[in-house]
């Protein structure tokens, strides 16, 4: 029989590891298997996940190297496995190390380095790791998750189903996730919609309730409206003390506006207002008209004014549908 391994010798666990392949779902533990739980052993079945060979790239996710894919698919699956079966027993058990080894091991499993989870998994991954981080009290790490949950979505990663994505946040009540599920859910629905339909909500779902389909309206109308409002009005950015001629840096701004908000996007509903806006603030930043007819620093202003305009709706989305966050739909 295999040694276990020691308080100094933890990092060694492939020699203790059993075989068998483990279980998909946690056992249901019964008073008498509490106490064998508890021994050193099964601290030796968690994998730990190895350290990124590159150095952290913020934001970006890198991707998969073909030639190794399919063992790092494997050993992912078997370090989710293991996460999933040793997280409700650490709660259960309130065995302060296995908790400690079970977060770790996560923290370690999301990063981003880590290009077989940020592009292989699924929104059911997400779903299981962020279950066992709200079990275990991390909430920082459940906020994490859920950031890379929506950074995945507005990616249109058809892995990250919005429709499913809009039913966890609802029954698990997660209002940092539930306002972008239902952005994501409208805008896929209507970028499949045809050209005529284009003025109109998308069709009743039976998959939702008919609290949820009313959301998915009331977001529709509400940011349909907003971006007629933003193609006519631009935003505006404060006057700068050395703008020497602060009439014709407006002109040229409201022209520039105009022309950049009704320049053909394409694959892009109306109603997605904040891939709309990143592409208008693209097409500003390389507008000669700018460059040669406003100040510097009021050029600078009014594209910072765009991208305060997106991130206003990124972080205030939730009111375009009437969604509040004390009054989540029951699943």
């Amino acid at each position: 029989m295999p040694r276990a391994p020691t308080r100094g010798n933890l990092s060694n666990t492939a020699s203790v590891l059993p075989r068998a392949s483990p279980p998909t779902l946690p056992r249901r533990l019964t008073p008498r298997d509490i106490p064998r739980f508890r021994s050193r052993n099964s601290l030796a079945t968690i994998h730990e996940y190895p350290p990124p060979k590159e150095p952290r790239i913020p934001e970006q996710p890198c991707r998969p190297n073909p030639a190794t894919h399919h063992d790092q698919c494997i050993q992912l699956s078997q370090i989710l496995r293991q996460i999933l079966q040793f997280g409700p027993l650490a709660y259960k058990t309130r065995d302060k190390a296995l908790r400690q080894r079970v977060l770790t091991t996560l923290q370690a499993m999301i990063r981003v380095t880590n290009p077989v989870f940020h592009t292989m998994s699924d929104w059911r991954t997400y779903a299981n790791c962020l279950s066992i981080a709200r079990l275990l009290g991390r909430f920082d790490l459940a906020r994490e998750i859920m950031r890379l949950w929506q950074q995945r979505m507005f990616r249109w990663d058809p892995l990250m189903s919005p429709i499913q994505t809009l039913k966890v946040s609802e029954s698990w009540r997660l209002p940092e996730l539930r306002p972008h599920a239902y952005y994501m859910y409208l805008a896929t629905a209507m970028s499949k919609a045809p050209s005529y339909a284009q003025d109109e909500p998308p069709q009743y779902d039976q998959d939702l309730s008919p609290s949820q389909n009313l959301h998915v309206s009331c977001g529709f109308y509400s940011l349909s409206t907003y971006w007629k409002t933003l193609v006519e009005s631009p935003p505006e950015f404060p006057y700068d003390e050395g703008c020497v001629d602060h009439t014709r840096c407006l002109v040229a701004w409201r022209n520039s506006w105009r022309a950049a908000v009704r320049h053909p996007l394409e694959h892009a509903p109306a109603i997605d207002v904040i891939w709309r806006l990143s592409k208008v603030r693209a097409a500003l930043v390389m507008d000669p008209i700018l460059s040669g007819c406003m100040a510097t620093l009021c050029r600078e202003s009014g594209l910072r004014a765009v991208a305060e305009v997106q991130n206003n709706l990124f972080q205030n989305i939730g009111h375009h549908f009437d969604l509040a966050d004390d009054e989540l739909d029951e699943p």
